[in-house]
């Protein structure tokens, strides 16, 4: 089963479906809608398991100002196209 790492900051907002959404470079690794993947912080055990629901690309200077500090903070080269993976957390 694929994971997706995220920051500890955000284990709470997606634990709460606060966060319903991850913003991630384009790669052939990404999960497929659809599928099942666990989200992990680092190499932990997962802290929940979640459907994918969407993937779309998404252009930067379209996404909201506080969000897209948020994404160049994890990234420091956007020159790879960026997608929006949507997901619903499996309870």
């Amino acid at each position: 089963m694929k994971s997706l790492w995220f920051k500890q900051c955000y284990v709470e907002p997606i634990i709460k479906k606060e966060k319903t959404d991850t913003i991630r470079k384009a790669s052939s690794r990404l999960p497929k809608i659809g599928e099942i993947v666990n989200f992990t912080v680092g190499p932990r055990p997962p802290f929940v398991s979640a459907k994918i629901v969407s993937l779309c690309g998404i252009d930067i200077s379209k996404i909201p100002a506080y969000r897209r500090s948020q994404v160049l903070g994890c990234y420091s080269d956007i020159s790879t196209p960026l997608v929006k993976i949507t997901f619903r957390i499996i309870d």
